[in-house]
């Protein structure tokens, strides 16, 4: 069985609701998941790196054709899903731009079956993922953000 997305439901920081794979808004969806807080510079980091080649930044951006776009994943375990509104209400109070709002989706999940389906390997560090409409990984890299990373990420040729 390939890597994909499970099927699970979430927010964006605006909160609206959010079910995967059924809302990917892109025929090419990048993906950054981050399990850790301190991981929030290398999700920055690999977004700019993104949008620095095109990628549109946000549902919100005026240049999303609906072609491409990069989303954050912050990937919670269930056992804060009762705490999931003030978690998500202190993120959106600390971000406010409402483009990054919209690009930032939160899954209160089964941590360990996200990444087992995705085929992440660890938690550790964040992982960008390209996928296809359908949620199918077509390529994933993990840690932070270099040309090389970016290259792989970006090559799905074997399509």
């Amino acid at each position: 069985m390939s890597p994909s997305l499970p099927q699970i439901m979430g927010r964006d920081l605006l909160g609206a609701k959010k079910e995967l794979p059924g809302d990917l808004p892109a025929t090419r969806t990048y993906v950054i998941a981050a399990f850790l807080r301190d991981q929030q510079g290398a999700v920055d980091r690999w977004i700019s790196a993104l949008a620095d080649r095109g990628v549109a930044d946000s549902p919100l951006d005026p240049a999303f054709t609906g072609e491409n776009i990069v989303l954050e994943f912050p990937v919670l375990g269930s056992k804060w899903f009762l705490f999931q509104r003030r978690f998500d209400a202190t993120m959106a109070a600390y971000i406010k731009n409402p483009r990054v709002l919209a690009r930032t989706w939160t899954f209160y999940t089964n941590v360990d079956h996200f990444c087992r389906s995705t085929r992440i390997e660890t938690t550790s560090q964040v992982s960008a993922m390209a996928l296809d409409k359908s949620g199918n990984v077509l390529s994933l890299v993990t840690g932070e953000v270099d040309a090389s990373k970016i290259a792989q990420l970006m090559d799905i040729s074997h399509e």
